[in-house]
C-alpha cells in the first residue's frame, strides 16, 4: 500500500466520494467540477495508488481507513498506559 501523502487534497476529496458509491456525474456535482476532471484526477489516483479499477482504488481507500482507526487507537492506549505508568511511579 503506498502512502497516502502522493495524492492531492482534490484527489483525495475524489477518492473519498468514490469510496461512498457516487458515480462520476454525482462526484462532479458534489465537488462542482466537470465530469472530464472527474475522470482525470481518477487517472491520477488509480496510477499513484497502484491500482487498476474503481473497486481497488475504493478496497485501497477502505484499508487506509481501517489503518488510521487502529493507529489513533494505539496511541489512546498508550496514553492511556502512560499515564497509569506515571501514576504508579510516584
Amino acid at each position: 500500500m503506498r502512502l497516502p501523502g502522493v495524492l492531492s487534497n482534490r484527489e483525495w476529496e475524489v477518492l473519498h466520494q468514490l469510496a461512498v458509491g457516487k458515480s462520476n456525474k454525482e462526484i462532479a456535482g458534489v465537488l462542482s467540477i466537470a465530469v472530464g476532471t472527474v475522470q482525470n484526477h481518477l487517472h491520477s489516483i488509480y496510477e499513484k495508488l497502484g491500482v487498476s479499477s474503481r473497486t481497488e482504488a475504493i478496497a485501497w481507500h477502505h484499508q487506509w481507513v481501517i489503518e488510521q482507526i487502529l493507529i489513533e487507537y494505539e496511541i489512546r492506549k498508550a496514553d492511556r498506559d502512560l499515564v497509569q505508568w506515571l501514576g504508579s511511579a510516584g
